[in-house]
């Protein structure tokens, strides 16, 4: 099929970096501004070749090899713009559709955060999932049953491979990954069941606060967690291990 994802809706490119480095290369986030609608014949026919090009993704995948989903987020040379299809299909996607996607990134997660195209891909779980919380929020209502197991989805698959303290800080000082980082903290300051997660994550970037809060981009993961309405005993800790940090390293000059 000749049909490409921005056949069937307008997409708006999101750039939430200050330089708007990412936009002047045609990168970022996407969100769907207007899907086609009617009951055309030609619209039927694109909302067929949409499904098309989901089942594609799904159909070839075996067991025990990396998922065409990964493959296509993580491109590397001149198959580089695959992960704006992956961007585009993830934002267009049902709640269905977006669930089954985030469990193919499960046991991903770490292979995604090291490749700058996955990096995206994985803002763009985020972002999503972050977006389900804060429509809830304002609508003053627990979300619906599948936009919340999409939700749970995204926290598990994070947590469950980047709560290692090599990767917190490897991946907190890197100059893609930290956006990830960032946007994590985020969701779970939202999600009272991952406070054990929030609070282990704080727990590591305190006890390597120089290392991070020297680094140009780990910086950013501390001013982070102080931005955000994250429990006060939690930011106590964060700011205890912060200054025990600082006193070992003075000791250590």
């Amino acid at each position: 099929s000749d049909v490409c994802s921005s056949d069937l809706a307008v997409f708006k490119l999101i750039d939430e970096t200050k330089s708007h480095k990412l936009a002047s290369k045609n990168r970022g986030l996407y969100e769907v501004v207007q899907r086609v609608g009617g009951n055309s014949l030609n619209a039927k026919h694109l909302h067929s070749l949409e499904q098309d090009m989901y089942n594609s993704f799904w159909r070839h995948d075996k067991p025990y090899e990396t998922p065409k989903w990964v493959l296509w987020a993580t491109p590397n040379g001149k198959d580089s713009v695959r992960h704006e299809l992956v961007l585009k299909l993830f934002a267009l996607g049902t709640f269905e559709h977006k669930l089954e996607i985030t469990k193919k990134f499960h046991a991903n997660v770490i292979c995604l955060i090291n490749n700058q195209f996955g990096c995206l891909v994985l803002q763009q779980l985020l972002k999503e999932a972050i977006d389900v919380l804060e429509e809830a929020t304002k609508k003053k209502q627990e979300s619906e049953v599948i936009p919340k197991q999409f939700v749970d989805a995204v926290a598990q698959a994070f947590s469950n491979e980047l709560l290692e303290p090599s990767v917190i800080v490897q991946s907190g000082t890197d100059e893609h990954a930290n956006f990830v980082v960032q946007k994590w903290v985020q969701l779970m300051a939202h999600l009272p069941g991952e406070e054990d997660s929030l609070r282990q994550l704080l727990g590591t970037v305190g006890a390597n606060a120089v290392k991070i809060g020297n680094d140009r981009h780990g910086c950013r993961i501390i001013q982070r967690h102080l931005e955000l309405k994250i429990p006060s005993c939690v930011i106590c800790e964060l700011l205890q291990q912060l200054r025990s940090e600082e006193h070992t390293s003075e000791l250590q000059s």
